[in-house]
């Protein structure tokens, strides 16, 4: 029996319906309707500016930022773009860790009867070992994502760097660098 290809198509009267309603809308009139439809491209997306999955929160990423804007005090679009990239590859450092905790206690989860079966008594850290054991003996996750931890920590440190070299001498962060690097 052949298959039948599911249409998801509108039908004409929808099409329609929504045509002449998008004649009559008008958009967003208020200032922070405007200033919230300003974002919308660039929260999600190709477009996104931040790295934010469907999954994630919005105003957690955005506390981060404010958070590192705060202790950073950029003065200029140079150290802005650096500090959004800064913020970015921190974002995407926790992300990982916790990507790395997940899968480590799925797999805790998955092994259980199996480690139960073979050992009488075993401490919550030998369970950590065997998973991390079982997930670098049957799949490469672990080593990828130990390979992508140490780019983002490399790129974090670099980012870091820069911006301190790029900050103004009367910057706060440029007398960090001289208290910490003496001549």
């Amino acid at each position: 029996m052949p298959t039948q290809l599911h249409n998801d198509c509108p039908s004409d009267r929808k099409r329609l319906a929504g045509h002449n309603n998008g004649i009559q809308s008008r958009g967003t009139k208020t200032p922070e309707g405007l200033a919230a439809s300003a974002q919308n491209a660039r929260t999600y997306g190709i477009f996104a500016q931040r790295p934010i999955l469907s999954v994630e929160e919005v105003p957690h990423f955005d506390a981060l930022y404010d958070d590192w804007a705060a202790s950073l005090n950029p003065q200029n679009r140079l150290e802005r773009q650096t500090l959004q990239d800064i913020v970015e590859v921190h974002w995407e450092l926790r992300r990982l860790r916790d990507v790395e905790r997940a899968n480590i206690e799925m797999t805790m989860c998955l092994r259980r009867d199996t480690v139960d079966q073979q050992w009488d008594t075993i401490s919550p850290h030998g369970r950590i070992a065997d998973a991390m054991s079982h997930l670098a003996n049957t799949s490469k996750f672990p080593a990828q994502l130990n390979r992508a931890l140490a780019r983002l920590s490399r790129e974090q440190d670099r980012l870091l760097k820069h911006f301190i070299n790029c900050a103004a001498p009367a910057h706060p962060s440029s007398i960090l660098l001289q208290t910490t690097h003496p001549k």
